[in-house]
Parts: C-alpha cells; structure tokens; sequence
C-alpha cells in the first residue's frame, strides 16, 4: 500500500475490505490477513487501556508528584487517610514512580493472588539493591531465581514440616520464661529477642545464642540496623523516587559506597553462618544442611553466596516475630481483662503444675482469637513488602501501568470497619464469630513462607507467659503508673511499638517452681558447637 493509504480510516474502509479481499486470493494471503486483524486486535486493547483513567487520588504536583504530601513518619495514616477519601485502590505519584495502593481485602485478593501472576514481581529499589545484590528473597524480582529460592522453601516451610522445630521452640521458649523471672522481667524486649534469634538460628544453622550479649546477636542486630535505618532514611526515599540520581558517579552517591560496604559485611557473615551450619557434626540436620543437599541435586545449583542468602533471608523473616511479642505486652498492660479471660481459659485446659504445650493449641479458641487480634492491631508491616505490576492491567475500569509499584495497605485494611467493628478496640473475641481476614503474612505468591513456624512461636511463648506472669504497667519512684502511648510506633522497615516499661511478676511460687524445673530438665534437643550443649545458658 502506498504511504498514507488510510489517512481516513473512516473513508477509506471499502477500499481496505477490498484489499484485503484481493490479499485472500494469494496464496499467502490469508495468512496476512490473520497478522493483521491480530495486529489491529492488540492496537486496539492497547488504545482502549491507555485511554481508561489512573486508580483515583491526590493530584500531583509537576515533577515531583505527591511527595510533598507524604510524610517520613507514619505514612500509612496518610494513606489511610486518602483511601478513606478516594475508595479501596488509589494511586498517586512519587517523584518518576507511580503508585497503586490497596486499602482492602477484596482488592487486594483479586490482584495480588487472583492475578498473582503479574503481580509477583518486586519493584527495583536502588539501595536495597545495593545492599542485597538482588539475591535477597523478600525483595527479590520475579524470575529463576526467586523460583530456586521457593523451590527450597517448599520442602522445609510447609505446614507439617514447620511442626518438626516444636522442640527448639519449646526448649528455647522454658529459657524465655526462665530469664523474665528476675527484675520482674523489665527486661522483656531482650528476652523476647533472643528466644527469637536463638530459635531461627538453631533452626537454620544448628547454633545456638543463650544471650543478648553474644557476639553472634549483637552482630546480626548491628546489620539490621544500619541495613533499615539506610532504608528509611529520607534520601534514600527521594533516590527511589527519582532514581535518575542513581548516574551519579560514585564519588558523589554515597549511598553507593554505605550499600556496597554493607553487601561485603553481610555476605560474609551469611557464608560464615552457612558454614557453621554445614560443619555441625552429621547427627544434628538443620536448614543448611537440608538447602545443601537439595542445591547439589538441582539442574541449576545455586551458588554459595546465593544459598548463604536464601538462608538469611528466611533468618530475618523469622526474627521479626519479637515485634509481635512486644505489641502482645503492650495489649496485654493495656488491657488486663483480654489476658484475664485468656489466663482462665489455660489454667481450665492445663492447670497449675504443668506449662501450655503445643498438643493445647486447638483446645484454646479465646487464645488463638488473642493472638490474632494482636496481629491486626498493632501490624508490624502497615505498608507490606511492595509488589511490582509487570504488565498493563485493567481494574474496576481504572487502569493500572506496568512497572507501577503495588503497595497492600495492611493498616487500612485491618482498620475495616465493615470487617472489624471499632477497630481501634482491641477485641480478641471479634476473631471468636468467624474466620477473618488479616494482613500480617502478606498476599499471594510472595506471601511469608514462614508463617506456619511462626504462628507456633506465637502460641507457645504467648500461652505460657500468660500462663505463668501477670503483666502490667511499669510504676515509677513514688509508686505511680509510668503512661504508655499506645499509639506511637517505631518509624523504620519494619514497626512495632515505641520503646515503653512494663512489669512481668511470676503469678504465683507454684509457678515459679514450675518454671524452675521445666527450665533445668533436660528434656530439650542437644546441640553441638560453640556455647552449646544441653545444660548450655542455663
């Protein structure tokens, strides 16, 4: 056809049906006449999605979007506060990056695990990136790699799989209550930290911490840290907004340098703990073990360091349980009637003269309901992990870009009234009237794979400090209740409440003495290795 042959397409569609026509008597003809209705087919979707409007929200300024209205602290209230304003999917723009949030379970659901298929991605995070490499599994991007790292996660994460770490948990768990009976266990946070770091570490690489003072925690804490403090700083927010930042030569991007010198420092320590892992003597398994031998059998085996991340990554995911332990103090100060009645409920399964076991979890519906209510009141991940569009997608008629980032608004979706009545109350019972959603594990294919040794940790820590402590506000030199703000968080990658005081006194001698001699009987698993042993730390 000559140039400019259907300049009106109105006009000219005789002369292009007869074309055509004359095209079906060649013998290729039909075939071109199949290219190209399927080419005008595509036009056509194409035109038709980019003509659909962006999800409702703020209007943005030039150039640098909506920035100027999101705050560094608390950001998911703004959210919230948007998606009360413009409905349950919003977008907006920060800096070059758009936006789709998600302030409900039903949107939530539909793309994230309905259409998980492009929703699984991760968007590119300049620093993180130089921090992890891309080798992290939570941030990781969708590809072959990622499917390495959940192959392996398969085999070890799965329901019946997670109720084989029962022991380390238990054994880990008789420590805990043991180092909350001195000082009244003002000392709680460390306490709670190390049951977490000790029970994920055995767990993975067979080592055990019997203190917040080992070396091994301290390090770990150390690069936790700096790793969320670079990520939540606001430069490093601005530089992900406008990532053209990222040409500048690396004399002049800092974050180059912070990022590439936390890679080196934590990759080593991720190999030396696989290390350690992998030398443990042949009688104890663990994690490493387990990933190494299923690596060797793999058509693709994954390098050292790439397995020393997998490991890692399901290390820091699982440590982060010690923030719902605090947020279960803070409730349980708060509100002495909720544990009350979760304290009678034990004690009419249990008794006195022995601690909550995991055989007691289905018997005790108020404490599961509890626990629950603890994860949706006080969500440790407000704004989730981000998830990243691979392609053009249509919604409830807005369009929704590729390459946009998916954010799933935990903390506007576990303040639902239509699903959570007075959700600012904490109502454990709520959980007793149906099965209801919550947010804490995330959605979909990048769900947390440890959320079943989680919830286990959950149980049997929580049970049992209700079981064996009363739990109240702290009280000053006069004898007065120290205050707690309940409502202010930690501002960082991963929240939980602002540092408070409380007080864990043991309830009762018969208790104490139960703890006492649960704590020394040597009924827990042995390990191997340094500053272990089965009388080790206690």
């Amino acid at each position: 056809m000559a140039s400019g042959y259907f300049n009106n397409i109105e006009e000219d569609v005789p002369t292009i049906l007869k074309h055509l026509l004359e095209q079906a008597r060649q013998p290729s003809g039909l075939l071109s006449i199949i290219v190209f209705v399927c080419c005008l087919s595509i036009l056509r979707q194409r035109f038709k999605k980019s003509a659909l409007p962006y999800p409702p929200g703020p209007s943005p300024l030039p150039v640098i979007g909506n920035i100027h209205q999101a705050p560094i602290t608390d950001i998911w209230k703004t959210y919230k506060k948007w998606h009360d304003q413009y409905g349950p999917i919003i977008s907006f723009q920060m800096g070059q990056k758009t936006i789709i949030s998600l302030g409900s379970f039903k949107t939530t659901r539909d793309l994230l695990e309905k259409r998980s298929a492009i929703y699984s991605s991760r968007p590119h995070l300049t620093v993180a990136n130089y921090i992890h490499r891309g080798l992290h599994t939570v941030l990781a991007p969708f590809g072959d790699l990622l499917r390495s790292h959940q192959a392996l996660h398969a085999t070890i994460l799965n329901p019946r799989a997670a109720q084989q770490y029962e022991s380390f948990q238990n054994f880990e768990s008789k420590q805990l209550l043991h180092e909350l009976l001195p000082r009244d266990g003002e000392d709680f946070v460390k306490v709670f930290r190390r049951y977490t770091y000790s029970t994920i570490a055995t767990i993975s690489y067979s080592k055990r911490f019997t203190s917040i003072d080992d070396e091994g925690v301290q390090r770990i804490e150390r690069i936790a840290t700096t790793v969320a403090e670079k990520l939540h700083k606001p430069s490093s927010l601005l530089l992900e907004a406008f990532p053209i930042f990222d040409y500048l030569p690396y004399p002049l991007a800092p974050w180059k340098q912070i990022g590439n010198r936390l890679f080196h420092e934590s990759s080593s320590h991720f190999i030396e703990l696989l290390n350690y892992g992998l030398a443990t003597p042949s009688t104890t398994t663990n994690w490493a073990k387990q990933f190494h031998q299923q690596n060797l059998k793999s058509p693709s085996p994954l390098s050292t360091l790439q397995l020393s991340f997998v490991l890692a990554s399901l290390f820091e995911a699982n440590s982060t349980t010690d923030k719902v332990f605090e947020s279960f103090v803070l409730a349980a100060a708060l509100h002495p009637e909720c544990i009350s009645r979760a304290y009678e409920e034990i004690i009419a399964r249990v008794g006195l003269d022995r601690l909550p076991q995991f055989s007691d979890m289905e018997h005790l519906p108020y404490t599961h309901a509890l626990i629950c209510e603890i994860l949706r009141w006080r969500t440790i991940t407000p704004t989730g992990v981000p998830h990243s569009l691979i392609r053009d997608d249509e919604y409830m008629g807005y369009r929704l870009p590729a390459d946009a980032t998916v954010i799933a608004n935990a903390y506007t979706m576990e303040l639902d009234e239509n699903i959570f009545p007075d959700p600012h109350f904490f109502k454990p019972e709520r959980f007793l009237e149906g099965k209801l959603p919550y947010a804490a594990f995330g959605f979909g294919k990048r769900a947390c794979p440890g959320q079943h040794v989680a919830r286990r940790s959950l149980f049997i820590v929580i049970s049992r400090v209700i079981w064996g402590f009363n739990i109240s506000h702290a009280l000053d030199e006069k004898g007065s209740q120290i205050e707690i703000d309940s409502n202010k968080m930690v501002q960082s990658a991963l929240s939980g409440p602002a540092p408070f005081r409380a007080w864990l006194k043991v309830r009762s001698e018969r208790q104490r003495e139960v703890i006492e001699r649960e704590h020394f009987a040597k009924d827990g698993p042995g390990w191997e290795g340094e500053g272990e042993g089965d009388d080790a730390g206690r």
